[in-house]
């Protein structure tokens, strides 16, 4: 085995030792096994410890012939936009959005029901109905979970990309899903540089004929106002119906389209952040992502522990290396989360914020997109913080979500993943 790098000081504390000690294993790996060999006991558990809003139904598992026709709670009724807004408390801050040019804006969980409320009045008026399929080309910003939040609440699907997506590759991959209504970029600044998106609009509409409504984010606010001051309006839904659609590369032909359960996504990803890296309510959770990839979908499902969420969108060393640090000193992050690349990056460009900057806060360090090297493990451990809990993941767009990620309770070890995510075989 490797070098122990770190071990938690308080392991029984841990949502997951709490979870073995109820179920009367005598460690994580007797527990993973369970999971797996008992996997509608294991996520009804979930379910419950999640705090699930909904009705689970009294079948909870199906495993049909095969697992493409295998069913998770077959009789359930829940929405995904109710469970991610039930927690927080009004006056506390639900999201905060950090744009590249140094702009800082925070909304309360009181102004994200009222503004998510106007969002779904205003597709609704729009004619969107459970089913109808609607689309983002957009930054990472508060606007873009408003008006997704707003979309799950009636069960419409989602699908998001980044801006710096061309038209071409806006139709490659919605045109196949046929969105009623798009969110889009007026503009967006990456590296210094402000590109202006309008143009490029007028394209993507073009392109996209089953459009009905665009609306652009300088006018988001201007297009809810009128709606403002209506209640939220949640659809019951099946815990299959799909809630999001991601897509494949594209580097064997056009992207293919992945549909999600929304409800699927939020249980895993809410099973993830309690068991595997012990999220809390009242957390600050950032990872450094666009809406182009998986893990956006997999930070926002954070509201659903009741955390604060920290969006940034912007290139993630400018105007210095040192900026995601001085969001994660700034904000008092909780959970930092970022690729592989930029922790190996940041090691090359000699930054060292254990000793520049106030990173008391940080519990947990999330790292993922691709392997993270062992030398990166020591980095993490010799120049950014020696108590923390570092948290390897590898994960995939296919399940939305990580096969093996951090075990809290359980010690790091140099280059090596902590284990298999509860419920994964």
């Amino acid at each position: 085995m490797n070098t122990k790098l770190w071990e938690p000081s308080n392991p029984e504390a841990t949502a997951v030792a709490r979870l073995q000690r109820e179920l009367g294993f005598d460690s994580y790996s007797d527990l993973h096994a369970w999971s797996i060999q008992n996997p509608g006991a294991f996520w009804s558990k979930a379910w419950d410890d999640c705090q699930i809003v909904g009705y689970k139904g009294s079948e909870l598992y199906d495993s049909g012939k095969d697992f493409i026709s295998a069913r998770f709670f077959k009789d359930a009724k829940l929405n995904v936009a109710e469970n991610l807004l039930s927690k927080g408390n009004d006056e506390d801050v639900a999201i905060i959005s950090i744009l590249e040019d140094g702009i800082r804006t925070e909304i309360t969980w009181a102004q994200l029901r009222a503004q998510v409320g106007a969002t779904t009045a205003a597709l609704r008026a729009l004619g969107i109905v459970k089913g109808d399929r609607v689309a983002a080309w957009v930054p990472n910003v508060t606007e873009t979970i408003i008006f997704t939040l707003g979309a799950l609440s009636i069960g419409a699907t989602v699908s998001t990309a980044s801006p710096d997506f061309a038209p071409a590759a806006v139709q490659d991959r919605f045109g196949q899903i046929e969105p009623k209504v798009l969110l889009a970029a007026d503009s967006y600044q990456f590296n210094g540089k402000l590109f202006d998106c309008t143009s490029k609009i007028a394209q993507i509409e073009e392109l996209l004929p089953s459009l009905i409504h665009t609306v652009q984010i300088s006018q988001f606010a201007a297009w809810i106002a009128p709606f403002m001051g209506s209640p939220l309006d949640f659809e019951p839904l099946p815990f299959d119906h799909p809630g999001f659609v991601l897509f494949s590369s594209g580097t064997t032909g056009k992207p293919k389209c992945i549909t999600h359960s929304g409800a699927g996504v939020m249980l895993k990803a809410n099973a993830e952040m309690l068991y595997q890296f012990d999220i809390e309510a009242a957390q600050k959770v950032f990872f450094f992502t666009t809406c182009g990839w998986m893990m956006w979908n997999w930070l926002f499902m954070a509201l659903g522990r009741g955390a604060t969420i920290v969006l940034f969108d912007g290139a993630p060393m400018y105007p210095a290396p040192s900026r995601l640090f001085d969001i994660a000193q700034s904000e008092h992050l909780d959970f930092l989360g970022v690729s592989a690349k930029l922790i190996d990056t940041a090691h090359k460009e000699g930054l060292k914020p254990i000793k520049t900057h106030d990173l008391s806060n940080i519990k947990v360090i999330g790292s993922t997109g691709s392997v993270l090297s062992p030398e990166s493990f020591d980095y993490v451990y010799s120049s950014i913080k020696r108590d923390v809990h570092l948290a390897s993941m590898s994960g995939g767009t296919d399940i939305c979500g990580c096969f093996l990620a951090g075990v809290p309770n359980k010690p790091v070890h140099r280059g090596e993943l902590q284990g298999p995510c509860l419920g994964m075989a």
